[in-house]
């Protein structure tokens, strides 16, 4: 034992000794080049094109090991928004094999089998050894029936397009270690997440409403805000999330560019702190804040959302609300970086609603 520790040491004094007589340009050099090797796990991912029904552009995501996201979306690019529905379940089946089923209680289900047409390859990135990546385009036949809440739209077809696109196990030497993301949840996936714009947060919002509630086991999401140096209007998102039995439901509405007058606020320091939100389709009615004081505001109206699906209230006294009004010449953050001001008028009976 002591000539084995002897001998680390004088290892380690050697070592030590052999940094010293580097010059520090030669040690850099030597540390800029260092390599690790890091291990990419495969993935595998489909998709099914089921095309437009009643408006709406429907389809089917398909993730090993064994997530299915069957997603209902319009898109509105004059006011550059978007409304959809997602439900998420788990497959049945193999991706590789080509063979599964998918069961989305209420909404329907598939049982199809992949029939490959055409397949590209992609070398591994450069400074990766393993195999070539797969995309393959074809078709994917057998039953799909899919309908959506009060019929808003409704697929029935024995063939879908699609594509598979697979990855191999690599190993890739690399300077620094890779993000290793946590494998995300179906009801991550599914969950709208209602938040700051790209525009708010480049440019900072100068007033913003938010409400929220949870009853019943839905749990509704509203986010109006104006963003500074933006025309008049505001930009305008609400979003919806429950479970039907086992199945995970998302919703989302966002329009950012709702018109003049949608969002009139009062002034920085004005008292009271007042807002009323009017935004048009697919929203309804109207809202208005009020706020007496710090800790008794009020948020009512006859406000409501048509998601895909589903037509929900976005105020009243079980709704949380917050409100936030500032002038850029006083404060250099925006509202997205105030603390909110959460209250409901009844707000012992929804008391977890804000997140």
């Amino acid at each position: 034992m002591r000539n084995v520790k002897a001998r680390g040491s004088l290892l380690a004094a050697g070592a030590v000794l052999i940094a010293l007589l580097l010059p520090a340009g030669a040690a850099a050099r030597v540390g800029a080049h260092q390599r690790h090797v890091e291990v990419v796990a495969p993935t595998n991912w489909s998709n099914l094109l089921l095309g437009n029904h009643d408006g709406y552009t429907v389809g089917v995501v398909l993730e090993e090991p064994d997530l299915a996201v069957l997603t209902a979306v319009k898109y509105d690019r004059k006011r550059i928004g978007v409304e959809e529905t997602q439900y998420g379940t788990h497959f049945k089946g193999s991706l590789a094999a080509g063979r599964l089923s998918a069961d989305f209680g209420p909404i329907g289900s598939l049982a199809v089998r992949f029939q490959p047409g055409g397949t590209k390859e992609r070398q591994p990135p450069k400074g990766c050894e393993g195999k070539s990546s797969r995309r393959e385009a074809g078709r994917w036949v057998g039953k799909v029936s899919l309908r959506g809440e009060g019929g808003y739209f409704a697929v029935s077809a024995g063939s879908a397009e699609g594509e598979r696109d697979r990855t191999f196990r690599l190993r890739c030497r690399v300077k620094r270690e890779m993000p290793k993301p946590a494998p995300e949840s179906l009801r991550a996936r599914i969950e709208p997440k209602i938040g700051a714009s790209l525009v708010s947060i480049i440019l900072g919002t100068i007033s913003s409403v938010e409400a929220a509630n949870r009853e019943g086991g839905r749990r509704i999401e509203l986010r109006a805000a104006h963003a500074s140096g933006t025309g008049p209007g505001a930009e305008v998102e609400a979003g919806a999330f429950e479970y039907q039995g086992a199945m995970p439901v998302g919703r989302t509405v966002q329009m950012l560019s709702a018109p003049p007058g949608s969002l009139v606020t009062s002034l920085p320091g004005e008292h009271p702190a007042t807002a009323t939100l009017k935004p048009s389709a697919p929203f309804s009615g109207e809202a208005s804040y009020r706020a007496v004081s710090p800790t008794d505001h009020s948020w009512t109206g006859s406000l409501a959302v048509h998601f895909p699906g589903l037509v929900a209230p976005l105020a009243g006294p079980r709704f949380f609300s917050s409100f936030c009004v500032i002038s850029p010449l006083v404060t250099s953050h925006g509202c997205e970086y105030q603390s909110p001001n959460w209250q409901s008028g009844e707000e012992s009976t929804v008391a977890e609603a804000p997140r």
